[in-house]
């Protein structure tokens, strides 16, 4: 693993590591749950709450690029989609939890991207 160079990059590392599904039962767990659903119905598609009247719509699907399959993982939240496509499922399961990680963080931060901005005192 190549060291980081700064902070983000050090965070990405360490939260990619902490939900490596090797590493992770909850990860692994997850992960198998949307194996079986595209096995089955040809994705996975979710709602997850993380707050009072806050969700998150998940999706992972299969796509055909140049004759190969991929997968598309999009996480919506507060009219914004974070969204991306994957050559293997174990990517895009660690693409859509980092895109959850990002949205709630950011929430409490800076909160979502509609809102006012926060006035400074």
């Amino acid at each position: 693993m190549n060291r980081p160079r700064n902070l983000t990059e050090q965070a990405f590392l360490e939260f990619f590591d902490q939900n490596d599904p090797a590493k992770s039962k909850g990860s692994t767990t997850e992960l198998s749950a949307i194996r079986k659903a595209i096995e089955e119905k040809g994705e996975w598609h979710e709602w997850e709450e993380w707050r009072i009247s806050t969700n998150f719509e998940l999706r992972i699907h299969t796509v055909d690029i140049g004759g190969e399959s991929w997968f598309h993982v999009s996480v919506e939240c507060d009219r914004q989609v974070f969204s991306c496509k994957c050559p293997t499922l174990e990517r895009a399961f660690m693409f859509s939890l980092l895109y959850r990680h990002i949205i709630i963080y950011q929430f409490y931060s800076v909160g979502p991207p509609w809102a006012s901005p926060r006035s400074e005192p």
